[in-house]
């Protein structure tokens, strides 16, 4: 049987987008993750992801991916980061899909996470530490 790949989400992060959303998103992107996890499970290698996933994409080394799901009768994204030694994507923002792409708000946080991966990528292994050690669950179970 493979490893496979985990999913972070921690309550501190839920809260965030209780607050932002509501809970009937934050209980959607908790169950998408649930699922994908249970998807990514069987799968053996980075190369497998990008079929994984709406969209899976690098900048500087660091990986990011989006799992889509629907609230509200609206696409959202569950922006991921991918911690590539430990095989752990963590949860970096809920999105929701408004008209085009290229005006969005995904647009825009995808942008930033570009513009600074390694910044990105420093936060998401500070929560997965976090986690790790115990001072933070994780939702994704």
């Amino acid at each position: 049987m493979s490893t496979g790949y985990e999913i972070v989400l921690t309550d501190s992060q839920y809260q965030d987008i209780v607050s932002r959303h509501g809970e009937d998103v934050a209980e959607k992107v908790v169950d998408r993750l649930k699922t994908k996890q249970e998807e990514l499970q069987w799968v053996e290698s980075h190369d497998q992801l990008s079929k994984r996933f709406q969209s899976f994409f690098g900048e500087d080394g660091v990986h990011f991916a989006e799992p889509g799901f629907e609230a509200h009768n609206n696409e959202w994204r569950a922006i991921l980061i991918l911690i590539r030694k430990a095989d752990i994507f963590v949860f970096h923002r809920a999105v929701e899909k408004k008209g085009k792409y290229t005006k969005s708000r995904q647009k825009d946080v995808i942008h930033n996470l570009q513009s600074n991966p390694k910044d990105a990528e420093e936060k998401a292994l500070n929560i997965l530490l976090d986690c790790r050690s115990g001072q933070v669950e994780n939702l994704v179970r």
